[in-house]
C-alpha cells in the first residue's frame, strides 16, 4: 500500500500547480506544437533555474555524464479503464523490475517523474546496457502475464540516452542541463513502441566496445534546436539471462514468493 501511495503522489505532483508541493520549474519540452513565445519562456525559466536564482543547484556533476529517460504509454486509457490506483501499481512494478538493473550498472542518481525514470550514469555504455536490459525484463514480464491479467502489462514507450557535460541537480531532485534535456527529448517526446534512441554522442562512444559489435544504428532524425542527431538502436545482444530470471521472481504472487523463501 505504501508503494501505491508513493506512485499516486508521484503522479499528482507532476503538476506545477499542485498545492502539496512547492512551485517547480517546467521541464524544457521540445514540442513543435508550442507557440514560439511559450517555448522561449520555458527556455528562459530553465536558464534562470540553472543559474540558481529561483531553483538553487545542489550539485554539479563534473566531467561527462550520460542520462537515461524511460517513458510509458497508455496512461490516459489505462486510468480511464482501470483507475489511477491500478496505473500507479504498474509504475511501481516497473520500478521494482528496473531498480536492480540500475544498481548493476552503477547509476549515480535515480529520479522519477510520474511514470518516467530519469537516471544519471558516469559512462554512456552503462546507460545503454541498462536501457537494453530494462526493455528485455519488461518484455519478459509482459510475456509472463496470463490473458486475464494483460491489463497489468507495462506499456513501454521507449528509452532515450544522451551524454555530455553540464549536468545539475536542483533542490527538488530534478536533473537539469543540456544532457538531461537531450535525454528527456528522446525518451519522453520521441520514443514509441519500446524503441531505444541514442544521441550521436552516445553512438560514438559505443562503436569500439565489443559488447556493442552487433549494434545496428539507424539515423532517426535531428532535434531542431540543439541539432542533436539521434539514432534508433537494435541488435542481437548478449543480455544477462540471470537478470530476466530475477525479474520473473518479481512477477510471482506474495504466496509464491513466501514458498520460494522457505525453499532457500
Amino acid at each position: 500500500m505504501d508503494l501505491l501511495r508513493q506512485g499516486l503522489q508521484d503522479i499528482c505532483c507532476t503538476s506545477r500547480w499542485h498545492p502539496a508541493i512547492k512551485p517547480r520549474l517546467p521541464r524544457r519540452r521540445w514540442n513543435e506544437r508550442l507557440l514560439p513565445e511559450k517555448k522561449a519562456r520555458l527556455e528562459d525559466d530553465f536558464e534562470v533555474g540553472v543559474a540558481g536564482h529561483e531553483t538553487p543547484v545542489l550539485e554539479s556533476y563534473d566531467g561527462e555524464m550520460a542520462v537515461l529517460v524511460s517513458d510509458l504509454q497508455g496512461c490516459t486509457s489505462t486510468v480511464r479503464e482501470c483507475g489511477i490506483v491500478h496505473f500507479a501499481s504498474i509504475i511501481m512494478r516497473k520500478r521494482q523490475l528496473c531498480w536492480p538493473i540500475l544498481t548493476k550498472y552503477s547509476a549515480i542518481k535515480v529520479t522519477t517523474e510520474a511514470d518516467n525514470l530519469i537516471v544519471a550514469f558516469s559512462a554512456a555504455s552503462n546507460a545503454v546496457r541498462a536501457a537494453l536490459e530494462m526493455r528485455e525484463v519488461i518484455h519478459a514480464y509482459n510475456r509472463s502475464l496470463k490473458e486475464d491479467r494483460q491489463h497489468f502489462s507495462i506499456q513501454l514507450s521507449g528509452i532515450g540516452v544522451h551524454a555530455g557535460k553540464g549536468l545539475y541537480l536542483n533542490e527538488h531532485g530534478d536533473l537539469l542541463g543540456e544532457v538531461a534535456r537531450g535525454a528527456y527529448f528522446l525518451g519522453e517526446d520521441l520514443c514509441v513502441e519500446s524503441e531505444i534512441l541514442v544521441s550521436q554522442t552516445v553512438r560514438s562512444k559505443l562503436l569500439d566496445e565489443p559488447f556493442f559489435a552487433p549494434a545496428v544504428f539507424r539515423e532517426a532524425g535531428e532535434e531542431p534546436n540543439s541539432k542533436i542527431r539521434y539514432f534508433s538502436l537494435e541488435g542481437d545482444f548478449d543480455l544477462s539471462v540471470d537478470l530476466v530470471t530475477w525479474g520473473h521472481l518479481c512477477f510471482r504472487s506474495p504466496k509464491d514468493m513466501a514458498r520460494l523463501g522457505q525453499k532457500t
